[in-house]
């Protein structure tokens, strides 16, 4: 028993430590954003590791999002539905995820140097909730929802109810449907990989660079995940470059200190454990 109780504190330890880790590297991007400031779109010809903030233009394609259908180049949507859960004290109701996804398009970041084209694919997104919308069981949705559900076959409609005599009664479930979107004429900032190509620029104003997710200098799976851990980060904001930081040093210090915790308590269990 005690081999057992031992691993599971070893477990914990583990968990901790890379809470702790995940947690420190955040804090330190955010440091490298709040210190330095952002390149400008005419340094990304230069290749390498760039920071930009600037707004959002179209390019070829642009995303209409699945809730509100607002022009966009980048979103994130959830849709979530309260359900009643039974445990030993009764029930309680929660929030669940039954559907959602992330759709993004090739955009420009325009400065007031110029604009470069953005591959977003791969980009870990840290974007505002612009839209929440709740529609009670048993009503109609409004109709970009309506043509959402129509569309995916994994999402019901829940405007449904029951007649009884002079009485409906709703059978539906509550639901959430949230966007997180990057729109056009945003506040975008993002650090990426610039790569230069001369394709890239069609007008005047444009440069002849890539900003994309950068890619492994060696072929073979550990060398992709010691790039994904290690390597150069490739995010994308819809705040300036002060709140981003601020974002992301948030995360940082919660993770971290989740870490701490779970090294503390595993510490603890395992000396417990030792000494019986």
């Amino acid at each position: 028993m005690s081999v057992l109780l031992l691993s599971l504190a070893a477990l914990g330890a583990l968990l901790g430590v890379a809470l702790l880790a995940y947690g420190l590297r955040e804090l330190g991007l955010a440091h490298r954003i709040f210190a330095r400031e952002p390149h400008t779109v005419l340094d990304t010809p230069n290749d390498g590791f760039v920071e930009l903030s600037g707004t959002v233009l179209a390019w070829d394609d642009v995303l209409e999002s699945p809730f509100t259908e607002t022009g966009c180049v980048a979103v994130e949507y959830t849709v979530e539905e309260k359900r009643r859960k039974s445990t030993n004290n009764g029930s309680r109701t929660k929030w669940v995820e039954i559907d959602g996804g992330t759709r993004v398009v090739p955009f420009r970041l325009e400065d007031e140097t110029g604009n470069v084209l953005v591959d977003p694919q791969g980009a870990d997104l840290r974007l505002t909730v612009d839209t929440r919308i709740r529609v009670e069981g048993g009503e109609a949705p409004p109709a970009p929802i309506a043509r959402y559900i129509e569309r995916d076959e994994d999402v019901s409609d829940e405007n449904t109810s029951l007649s009884l005599g002079p009485l409906e009664i709703s059978t539906g479930r509550d639901r959430r449907y949230l966007e997180r979107r990057l729109d056009l004429g945003e506040a975008v900032h993002l650090l990426g990989t610039a790569r230069r190509d001369t394709t890239a620029s069609r007008e005047t104003g444009q440069v002849n660079a890539v900003v994309e997710r950068s890619v492994p200098p060696e072929p073979g799976l550990l060398a992709r995940v010691r790039h994904r851990l290690l390597g150069p980060p490739f995010l994308l904001f819809d705040v300036t470059d002060r709140r981003a930081a601020l974002r992301v040093a948030v995360r940082g210090l919660v993770s971290a200190l989740a870490g701490v915790l779970f090294l503390a308590l595993s510490l603890s269990f395992a000396v417990g454990v030792g000494g019986i």
